[in-house]
């Protein structure tokens, strides 16, 4: 399957490697690594995470799992198209009722 990351999921991200890249270069490099790789795992294993609790009453089924501990990639799987859709990436330490807004849908 093919992955395509939203306009938001890529702005999460860049934002992500901008702020720890004033930080550490080496981090902030390791941490693209970590996506890009999550990215990959996702193609090979579309259905590998669970379900995301609190998108449940969403249309579409999304599904979640941990990236470098305090983030999260959010998706779904389109069929039709043999995509996997990254919609966003969450940082774990907000209020997870805020992931509802985060979503376009």
């Amino acid at each position: 399957m093919v992955i395509q990351w939203s306009l938001k999921a890529r702005e999460r991200v860049k934002n992500i490697y901008l702020f720890y890249r004033e930080r550490s270069e080496r981090v902030a490099t390791e941490m693209l690594g970590d996506f890009n790789n999550a990215a990959k795992r996702l193609a090979a294993y579309p259905q590998m995470a669970p379900r995301e609790p609190f998108l449940a009453d969403f249309s579409k089924t999304y599904r979640s799992f941990i990236v470098r501990k305090y983030f999260k990639i959010i998706y779904f799987v389109n069929e039709e198209k043999e995509e996997i859709v990254i919609a966003t990436v969450w940082d774990n330490r907000q209020d997870p009722e805020k992931l509802k807004f985060e979503i376009d849908e």
